[in-house]
């Protein structure tokens, strides 16, 4: 598992892939009046990562770490917790 510093220092690519390999998924979201983006939430560990993906151009804009759960309470509803149970 990285550390929030060693993936803050990761290249994007290399984010995506640790992201994709690594993390565990949480829930992603819809987002955006002009542009449809889905917003992906992930955990790998003791922060977040939160990755923008524009739906028309098929591209990441923005990957965004933080280590607040509280960034996530506005979407905790739609976390089904039922996936992360055995």
């Amino acid at each position: 598992m990285k550390s929030l510093y060693d993936f803050e220092n990761l290249p994007e690519k290399g984010k995506l892939s640790f992201v994709q390999k690594e993390c565990t998924f949480l829930m992603y979201r819809m987002e955006g009046l002009v542009v449809a983006l889905h917003l992906y939430y992930h955990q790998p560990g003791d922060f977040y990562v939160e990755v923008w993906h524009n739906i028309e151009m098929n591209e990441v804009e923005f990957i965004r770490t933080f280590k607040s759960q509280k960034s996530l309470n506005p979407y905790c509803d739609d976390i089904d917790i039922h996936d992360f149970l055995p």
